[in-house]
């Protein structure tokens, strides 16, 4: 009776000690599961600024917030003009070069589901551009052949008259940057005819941009149709419908005065072609 009594002891110790264990482990179980939430649980989510307002020329930047994703991709519509690019793994920053509404959408790589959206609106920076053009021919007339060597069209901003006068001691050995009234009977210009009212008073509140071309014919005429608030200046290229009417190499220098207010990061030439 002894032994058995010992046996049902040992019994309810082995019951209570698996109770115990069963608790334990129900309890393990639920503070791995955090209130019942799967730890591997991984929702991948992104956002961005919502809206942004700035001017052409303009930097600023949207902030982008995201959870578990490395990375993301941006993408714009329209596709040009916004100029937002993605900065980093937080930030989309855009410098505009035109005006409009843009939508920037951001997508994270490890859900490309999750998505988010900001609303870009770019004004007018209300720089008005006030330009004006002359053309000089400025050929060397003592040259048999007139080419001379350069990657046309060169493209030179003077901010003062020290400047164009180095600009006379750096080419005028091979071209024809002098006075020529001579030139004025055909409706042209020689260069210092064309830069004669350029002083110190001039470059207080403009500059001079000059455009140094060589066409393969003299008959080649040139007038600028625009500059634009990007920096691209657009010249026309008169060009006889049957070909050059004459076969003598010439360069032009197409200068271009602007105003302070204005000065873009860089200038480009466009030339487009007008048959006549």
């Amino acid at each position: 009776m002894k032994h058995l009594i010992n046996g049902e002891s040992n019994m309810k110790h082995l019951k209570r000690a698996g109770f115990i264990a069963s608790t334990l482990m129900v309890l393990t179980l639920f503070t791995a599961c955090g209130n019942g939430k799967d730890v591997n649980d991984k929702n991948v989510s992104i956002s961005i600024t919502q809206t942004l307002d700035m001017l052409v020329g303009e930097e600023k930047t949207l902030n982008v917030t995201r959870k578990n994703t490395d990375d993301f991709t941006v993408s714009v519509a329209p596709a040009s003009g916004s100029g937002c690019v993605k900065d980093g793994n937080d930030a989309v920053t855009c410098t505009p070069t035109e005006a409009g509404t843009y939508t920037v959408t951001v997508t994270a790589a490890a859900d490309t589901s999750k998505k988010a959206d900001a609303t870009v609106t770019v004004g007018d920076n209300g720089v008005q551009i006030q330009w004006s053009a002359q053309y000089a021919l400025t050929t060397r007339i003592d040259r048999i052949n007139g080419y001379v060597e350069g990657d046309y069209p060169v493209v030179t901003v003077t901010y003062s008259k020290m400047e164009l006068e180095q600009y006379y001691e750096d080419f005028g050995d091979k071209y024809d940057l002098s006075s020529r009234p001579d030139y004025q009977s055909n409706g042209d210009l020689g260069f210092m005819d064309a830069i004669e009212d350029y002083t110190d008073v001039f470059f207080a509140g403009s500059y001079v941009v000059l455009v140094l071309l060589e066409e393969t014919s003299g008959s080649i005429r040139h007038e600028v149709e625009t500059v634009t608030e990007n920096g691209e200046i657009v010249i026309r290229r008169f060009v006889s419908s049957s070909g050059p009417v004459t076969e003598d190499i010439a360069q032009w220098h197409v200068i271009i005065e602007l105003d302070n207010g204005f000065v873009p990061g860089q200038f480009n030439v466009l030339f487009v072609n007008e048959p006549i």
